[in-house]
């Protein structure tokens, strides 16, 4: 399977850690984006514990003075390619800041 299940709101009893990483953030005139990685793991109502890990990107919009959401995307991603992506953005901001 590609991706794992799921669990449904109702198995879970609570999210016992949760970690943003932000790593790009972005403002052109009215608007802004910022983007990074997620991870955490949430503990079921009979014990068992599952670990979540992926991306995000929030776009935000002046509206009459104030910033809004416009847009909110996150999806999970595979342990490796988390790596990857985390080795790519290095790579980047290195040849663009030296």
């Amino acid at each position: 399977m590609l991706w794992p299940e799921m669990p449904k709101p109702s198995d879970l009893s609570k999210v016992v850690y949760r970690k943003i990483i932000l790593s790009e953030i972005n403002i052109e005139k009215d608007t802004a984006y910022d983007c990074g990685y997620y991870e955490g793991d949430s503990k079921y109502t009979d014990g068992r514990t599952t670990k979540w890990k992926g991306k995000y990107v929030i776009v935000f919009e002046k509206v009459k003075g104030d910033w809004k959401i416009y847009l909110d995307i996150w999806n999970s991603v595979k342990e490796q390619f988390l790596l990857f992506l985390n080795q790519f953005h290095y790579g980047n901001y290195m040849n663009k800041n030296g």
